[in-house]
């Protein structure tokens, strides 16, 4: 994976596209960005995935949480449950599940009336 620096991260737009990319690289499954600026003021956007297993997703989360600690970067808060790890970021929450634990809370659902972004579009070629 290409090397994540502080610069990259400075927006909510390349903090979007880094947690992509790390969750993509690690093999997260059903990677989902949605907008939701105009629902709530919490942030901008939510990026919802989900892990193969339950130790898959704490890598993950694992994961997003090393990648940035090398640069000086943390969550503003982190929360991890049975079957969901959560993540925030501040413009961008994460909510990495279990495949079970994703089909449950149904956060797509929860916030269909948020944009939702083709990762296609964020992620590098």
């Amino acid at each position: 994976m290409k090397k994540i620096t502080k610069k990259q991260i400075s927006s909510y737009i390349g903090l979007t596209k880094s947690i992509i990319s790390i969750l993509d690289e690690k093999k997260a499954e059903k990677i989902t960005v949605i907008n939701v600026e105009k629902q709530t003021s919490l942030c901008r956007y939510f990026v919802i995935a989900n892990g193969l297993s339950r130790p898959h997703v704490i890598s993950l989360a694992d994961e997003l949480d090393d990648t940035f600690y090398k640069i000086g970067f943390a969550a503003l808060h982190k929360e991890t449950s049975e079957g969901w790890c959560v993540r925030d970021y501040g413009s961008v929450i994460v909510h990495l599940f279990d495949r079970q634990s994703r089909e449950f809370y149904n956060l797509e659902k929860l916030w269909k009336d948020g944009k939702f972004i083709d990762i296609d579009t964020l992620l590098p070629n």
